[in-house]
């Protein structure tokens, strides 16, 4: 991806597909807010067959053409809160927030509910100091 060798792709953690079908069959509206790619993103989206909508880094398109340039506000830090705020809704903040790096803190901290996927950094070290909902990786 972008000349950088990915040995699995775009990996789906099992329970987070789990939630996400979860509240899509409870007809919860699912939006990914991702700081990759909206390409790679969608491609992987499509290919695991996972409900919802999406935000991620999108390009410039100009005449048709793609650029390198990126649109504006970015889906990273910071701006996963504003890309919420326009493209979803500008009052209502997420009923639920599911995050795996600190690259998610500030949507996190806008969701009702907040949930991290358990990977042993920073974020799930600070989902446990402030009491949130930690998915636990599965053992193999």
């Amino acid at each position: 991806l972008y000349g950088v060798k990915i040995a699995h792709g775009l990996p789906v953690r099992p329970q987070v597909r789990q939630l996400m079908e979860y509240l899509s069959a409870q007809g919860v509206a699912v939006w990914v807010v991702s700081a990759s790619s909206e390409f790679a993103v969608r491609a992987a989206l499509q290919h695991h067959h996972l409900p919802g909508q999406l935000i991620g880094i999108r390009n410039v398109i100009k005449d048709g053409i793609l650029t390198p340039l990126l649109e504006e506000p970015m889906s990273v830090l910071a701006g996963k809160p504003t890309c919420i705020k326009k493209f979803i809704d500008p009052v209502q903040s997420p009923l639920v927030g599911v995050g795996d790096s600190m690259n998610d803190l500030p949507m996190l901290e806008i969701a009702s509910i907040k949930v991290v996927v358990d990977r042993g950094n920073a974020l799930a070290q600070e989902a446990r100091t402030r009491g949130w909902f930690l998915l636990q990786q599965p053992s193999v």
